[in-house]
């Protein structure tokens, strides 16, 4: 067989194989098509049923106030400031996981505000005392009683700083 017929041959068999591959993955290419779709539906259901949650979760939000009328406040460190119905900073709320969200959608995690995970310090109950307490056993509690004291996570104890309303 002269030079010209081998790559002529060659180019045959390229071609031919090809085409089979072609038609294999058309054939995939139909499957990850269907399967993207079936994706995107279930992305589409997950984001409807988001601002439901969202709603449901502010419809629950609320003000954490100390007895000497300071609330919890998300603006920058987290800290007691004086109360604002208004402030988006005081207001928190209880997701399905436990957490104790801010208005910005972080989570306390001990006296800090992080992304939501999980853990004892980022798991949250507000007691029958009426204490902020995480499953670590530390409750939350205001450094003292002046307006833009810090607030720190502390043992859980009958002191009344640790009582929120």
């Amino acid at each position: 067989m002269n030079p010209i017929s081998r790559v002529a041959a060659g180019l045959l068999a390229a071609l031919l194989a090809g085409g089979a591959a072609a038609q294999f993955n058309t054939d995939a290419m139909k499957k990850m098509q269907k399967e993207g779709l079936e994706r995107l539906e279930e992305e589409k259901a997950a984001e409807t049923a988001k601002p439901a949650a969202a709603d449901k979760a502010a419809a629950a939000r609320r003000a954490y106030r100390t007895g000497n009328k300071l609330c919890l406040d998300a603006r920058g460190a987290l800290s007691v400031e004086p109360c604002n119905g208004k402030a988006a900073s005081q207001q928190w709320a209880f997701d399905a996981g436990r957490h104790l969200v801010a208005h910005d959608g972080r989570c306390l995690a001990g006296a800090s505000l992080v992304k939501c995970g999980q853990g004892k310090f980022q798991l949250w109950t507000y007691d029958k005392r009426g204490r902020l307490r995480n499953d670590a056993g530390q409750c939350l509690q205001p450094n003292n009683a002046k307006a833009g004291a810090p607030v720190s996570a502390a043992a859980c104890s009958d002191a009344p700083a640790q009582v929120w309303q």
